[in-house]
Parts: C-alpha cells; structure tokens; sequence
C-alpha cells in the first residue's frame, strides 16, 4: 500500500514551512514516511490557488507514482484536473520527441522499443561488431552524458545506433536523452513548456542521473517555481546511472532553500531506532535522524539452519497468521536483495494455498504488452510500417503495403477479430473512456488467441483505476506505460501477500514486512566491493526496512546449500 496515512493530520511545522515556502526553487528533503507525497500535494495546491491562470508539471518515475502525486493534489486542491500534468521522464520525453524530435534528428513516426525487442537488437549489434553485448556499459554512459572511450564499447555503441536509425525506433535511453539534447540546442522549446507548466515538481530527485537534471534544469530556466522532493539516503539506483548528487547540484546551481522533513509517520519507534543506527554507519550519509510520530513496534532477527527450514519456518508462520485470521494478506510484504533469494518460499506459499501478489518480475509479460499495442495501433490516422506488418502477422493476413488501418482491416472483415478492431477505432475516435476502448481490444486479442483475453483482464482493471485517480489518463499515456513494460495501476491496498525485490517497493509501506537474506555476499551482494558499492547496498537495507509500519522480521541462514554463511554486517550496524 501506499503512503496515505498521515492525511487526516494537521501538516506539522516542517511540511507547512516547505508547502508555504515563498522561494522560486526549493528542495525537500524527506525521509522515509515523513509525508513527501503528502507536502509535494499541498505545495502543488498552493501555488495553483495562488496562481490561479497557470499549471503545474509533476514529473516522476512510474506512471503509478505520477497517478497517485496528481490523485492527491486533485483531493485537497480547488482546481481542475487539466491544471496538473503527472508524468514520468520517459512519458514526458515521448511526447516531447514526437512534437518536436525533428529538431534532434529523431522524425516525429518514430517507435519505442520494448525491453525484448531492445535486447535483441542489441544482441544483434554486438554481433555485428564482432564483440559481446556492450547494451548495459552504453547505457550507462549516456544517461551520465559521458563519452565511451573504451573501444569495444565504441564499436557497440556505433552498430547499435546505426541499427536503431535503420528501423526508426528509439530505446528507453533515447526518450531521456534526446530530451535532454533538445532542450539544451533548443532552447525556445524547453521556455514554451516552462511558459505552458510555469509550476515545475518533481519527486525522487535523488534517483535523477545527469540527463533528467539537465531537463529539470532546463525547464527550471522558464518556471515560476521548482520544488524537488529527495531522501539521499535512499538513493538506491546508482547502477542504472541514477546520480544522488544531483540534490546537492541542484541546490547549488539554483540556489535552492532546503526543507528537511525528519517525522516518520509509517514506522513504529522500534523499527525508526534500527533505521536511524543503520544509515549512520555510513560516514557520507545525510546525517538526518528520524523521529517517530508512532511509539512501540517489534523488530526481530530469525537465524535458521538452511534455506529449506526458512522456508518451512516461514512459510507455517506467515500461513497460521492468515488462517487465523490475525494478519491479513495484502498486510504482509517479503522482500529480499534479489529474487532467487525468495523463490523457494514463494512456491512453499503458493503450495499451500495462500494468495500471493508476485512482483518480482514484469508487471505483464512481452507477449500480452506486444499483442494490446498491436490492437491498439489500429486507432492512428496512419500505422508505420513495422506497425502494419505487426498487426498483419498478428491477425494471420497477408503483409499490406497500406498504412491506412481501415484499409488494411477491411478485406478481412471475415475475421473474428477485425469487427472488433474496427470497433476499437470508432470508440478511440468517438472519444470513448480509455477502459472501454481497451476492454474491446482484450476482446480483440482474445479473438485471435484465446488465452489472451484472460490475462488482459488485469489491464483493463488497472486502467479503469488510473481513470478514476487521473481523469486525463489517456491512450497515448496507457501506450507509453505498455512500452515501458508495466500498467501497473494506481496504488491499492487489495490482492495478497506482496513478494518483491527491495528495488522495487520504494514509497510502499506494510504493517509486516519480511527481509530474507540477511548474510555477507547476499545483503550486502557479493559484488559489492568498493565504499560506494557498500553504501548503496546499505541504503537498499534501509528501504527495506522502512517499508515497515509495526513488525520487520530480518532473517539469515547458517548454511546456503552446503556453503557456510557470514551473518550481514547490517545487522550488527542496526544494533542486533
């Protein structure tokens, strides 16, 4: 679940000095539970009220962080939904590049690469440089906006992006960094979308890497006001090229007022206690210690002999609580540094009958992203050619050289699935809500393969709720979030007991919460060598046991199939 349950109190002295800060630039910076959503939603209600003929520009990381930060700033704001743009990067950049990507070299038609297609392709460039996949170092450096000088790197970098250009497509990388170049050569462009959003908020600024500050500070040439919101001591994603620096940089560059907000209001004393010790073993950390709006809580160290007992140990525990009825499922979250980590007890789990919302992997699988896109694409005035060719082979019909979808559509009206799709496009062009429109397209889909209706259905579920969080929420938002692989809805509190990786549960909270894995080589990772290495690793801790509201359970094992293990250092740093 996420974040809301401080939003029946009164704002306290720090979050009502940042909402009311009269300064153009302001950083937030929030620890865990402190109310962040909460203040970036008021702040945007604040500066929209008192200016009342403008619009603000909430940029994030996940459609679903950019539903909930609009959601909440339409429930305490007196303004129109179309006075808010939530967005992330990624979206923000594609419909950046689509109106303007001429002036970059991207042309207007261009398509996304998913994450299969951009492995293969990417497998396919290697090959043609006659070297191994270089994908994740190439990326590594264009985020950063650093040059390649290693020459194998070089060589991948020159097929991959030849082989890009070829096909007209762009990757996940380029929405980011061809914005950021616009912006930049361009700079007209970056002011007219200043001018037209003149209020500029943008959450979890410490995971930004060099390309998204320089839109955010090209953008915060033209604003009004820009308000970022970042807890440094989370920032967790520097492998992917996210720069935690970027707070310090900002604060300097625009000469930001900082507001530090330092009440945690999701965990309980005890669980604070453990998370305050943890983060001051690091030397380079913010120095910020939180205090607990909540007094009590339960922190615990389970050691078992092997990873089978865990599993056994566990899974009879978390099981007796629900039956018993004393905890329910969706209250319970077991996370872990990595997957492999959980699987044994997420099968002991489902053996046993117990409900279990898995997000350890994709929120949807390639194939059914790949076959709602293809319905999808027939509501264009006019397909690509990759688009033609995709849905023709989808629908089993010869290859069509026309780009109209009527008139690739119309021969084959014969088809069960071609009624459908025609009707997908009258709806899109009737202005239908975007759930009725993707609930003919599962139909469609599941006309062509039966089992494709049934595993659309959550799709669909989950875009109705991004409606009623976002009335905005349109079909070139819901075609982003299939591109960027998820769809993964707005905020709930249903479905059953939450597995997840520690990456992925960020502005998430639970009453219980489970970190397994607690040893040397698994958390902190084995690959994990230098200082910085470390800290990041720690701080990965430290979210982790932040998702927590009353009870975290920390586990570690004697042995790991025949290997001893070494209890994590972590623990010792919590003071256990």
């Amino acid at each position: 679940m996420s974040d809301e349950s401080t939003d029946d109190l009164p704002l306290d002295d720090e979050q009502r000095a940042a909402v009311e800060s009269e300064d153009s630039a302001i950083a937030v910076l929030a620890g865990p539970g402190s109310g962040k959503t909460r203040v970036l939603s008021y702040r945007a209600r604040r500066l929209l009220i008192l200016d009342p003929s403008n619009k603000a520009l909430l940029l994030t990381f996940t459609n679903k962080a950019a539903a909930e930060m609009k959601a909440r700033a339409l429930q305490v704001a007196t303004v129109t939904s179309d006075r808010i743009w939530a967005s992330t990067f990624h979206t923000f950049g594609m419909r950046v590049l689509h109106a303007h990507g001429d002036l970059v070299g991207v042309g207007r038609e261009f398509e996304t690469l998913d994450d299969e297609e951009r492995e293969a392709l990417s497998q396919e460039a290697a090959i043609a440089a006659g070297i191994s996949d270089r994908y994740r170092r190439w990326s590594y450096l264009r985020l950063r906006r650093q040059e390649a000088h290693e020459p194998e790197v070089v060589r991948f970098a020159q097929a991959y992006e030849a082989a890009k250009r070829d096909r007209s497509v762009l990757d996940f990388d380029d929405l980011i960094v061809y914005t950021a170049d616009l912006f930049e050569q361009s700079e007209e462009v970056a002011i007219a979308y200043a001018t037209q959003y003149p209020h500029l908020l943008v959450d979890e600024f410490q995971d930004t890497n060099a390309a998204q500050f320089a839109i955010v500070r090209a953008l915060a040439r033209g604003t009004r006001t820009v308000s970022v919101f970042a807890d440094d001591d989370q920032a967790i994603y520097r492998f992917a090229g996210a720069e935690a620096e970027n707070v310090r940089r900002f604060m300097i560059e625009l000469r930001a007022t900082e507001f530090p907000l330092t009440v945690n209001y999701r965990c309980r004393q005890a669980i604070v206690d453990c998370a305050n010790r943890l983060i001051a073993a690091d030397p380079q950390a913010s120095g910020r210690q939180m205090r607990s709006f909540h007094a009590s809580g339960d922190v615990r160290v389970q050691l078992f002999h092997s990873i089978e007992a865990e599993t056994e140990g566990l899974a009879a525990e978390i099981s007796g609580l629900i039956n018993r009825g004393d905890v329910r499922p969706p209250d319970i979250a077991i996370l872990a540094r990595a997957a492999f980590r959980v699987q044994q007890l997420l099968a002991e789990l489902q053996r046993r009958g117990m409900p279990i919302s898995n997000w350890l992997g994709a929120t949807y699988e390639p194939q059914e992203r790949r076959a709602l896109r293809v319905c999808l694409s027939v509501v264009r005035s006019e397909m690509t050619d990759r688009q033609t060719n995709r849905l023709c082979t989808f629908l089993g019909i010869p290859q069509s050289d026309g780009r109209d979808p009527i008139s690739v559509l119309q021969p084959h009206v014969e088809l069960p699935a071609v009624p459908l799709l025609l009707k997908v496009r009258e709806l899109a062009w009737a202005g239908a809500p975007v759930r009725e429109v993707v609930a003919v397209a599962r139909e469609a889909a599941g006309a062509v393969e039966l089992g494709l209706a049934a595993a659309l259905t959550p799709v669909v579920e989950a875009v109705a709720a991004f409606e009623e969080f976002d009335p905005e929420f349109s079909l070139d938002h819901l075609l982003a979030e299939l591109v960027l692989g998820g769809v993964g809805g707005p905020p709930t509190v249903g479905g059953g007991i939450k597995i997840a990786s520690l990456h992925r549960t960020k502005g998430l909270q639970w009453p219980h919460v489970y970190i397994l894995g607690l040893e040397e080589g698994r958390l902190p990772d084995y690959r994990a060598h230098t200082p910085e290495q470390i800290r990041e690793e720690r701080r990965a801790c430290f979210v982790g046991v932040c998702r927590t509201e009353q009870r975290l359970t920390l586990t570690h094992t004697r042995l790991y199939g025949p290997r001893p293990q070494r209890p994590s250092r972590f623990l010792a740093e919590m003071g256990l």
